[in-house]
């Protein structure tokens, strides 16, 4: 199975080409790399060609339209999310993955972690129970069901994804509602997602690193959206109460349950 691998970034000409040197070194070879880039810093296009990536630039700085145009230029029967700080450390990755697929032929969707690259201890917790509360959410039965794979790690079928018509083109938050739009597809269609916990890809910590743990979790207070049901009459007075402590909650809240596009 070809898989086509769509970094979204942003003016990472700094961390991509680990990125994507990691990605040269795996063992499965057919890949075609993509990078959606929001900036116009120069020195990402010559990082591209120098390692034989497409480019794809991204007018709005939009990081589900970024995802979304990655694909239209993507010839892969799967399509591998992740983020321009990521690297891949294991070099059988792509070939486990692309195993699970060819296993099971229900399958829509693989998430996988993330491995944290940090030196707080606190952080690191808060990380690990990040990703055993994903996992116990995702085994759930529908609709209680909440699978919500990091937007480091997302692998779909390139034919589902279409059809499911993407990631919501917002902001904030387009990993958490792409989740819910899986679990429904998955639910109507008799398909399976799966949360992998054994499969990694490394990521560091910046902004626990810049805001400290207490300042992170606050910070991304606007994910509670994606493991809680609101119901409609509350979604504005949470969001508000979420915005005054975090950032993005009210947005969040309404991008969940209405899924209005947030595009410019």
């Amino acid at each position: 199975m070809k898989m086509s691998i769509i970094i979204a970034s942003f003016n990472e000409a700094k961390s991509l080409p680990n990125l994507l040197t990691s990605i040269r070194a795996q063992t499965h070879k057919d890949i075609e790399v993509i990078v959606v880039e929001g900036s116009t810093n120069v020195e990402i296009r010559e990082i591209a060609d120098h390692y034989g990536a497409k480019l794809v630039h991204d007018e709005w700085n939009n990081i589900g339209y970024s995802r979304n145009l990655g694909t239209t230029v993507a010839s892969g029967d799967l399509f591998f999310f992740t983020n321009a700080d990521c690297t891949m450390d294991d070099p059988r990755l792509l070939e486990k993955v692309t195993r699970k697929f060819q296993e099971n032929p229900k399958l829509v969707c693989c998430g996988g972690i993330t491995k944290e690259i940090c030196d707080s201890e606190m952080t690191q917790i808060i990380y690990n129970t990040q990703h055993v509360l994903r996992r116990l959410f995702s085994l759930l039965p529908y609709p209680a069901k909440r699978y919500r794979p990091t937007a480091n790690f997302i692998v779909t079928k390139a034919t589902d994804f279409k059809r499911m018509g993407g990631f919501p083109e917002v902001y904030v938050n387009e990993d958490g509602v792409f989740g819910e739009k899986l679990e429904k597809y998955a639910w109507k269609s008799g398909l399976q997602l799966e949360y992998a916990l054994e499969l990694r890809v490394a990521h560091p910590t910046r902004r626990f690193d810049k805001l400290g743990p207490l300042g992170g979790l606050r910070h991304y207070l606007y994910v509670l959206p994606n493991f809680m049901y609101v119901p409609p009459r509350l979604v504005p007075l949470l969001g508000r109460a979420l915005n005054a402590i975090g950032q993005h909650g009210e947005r969040s809240f309404r991008v969940r349950e209405s899924e209005i596009p947030c595009k410019p």
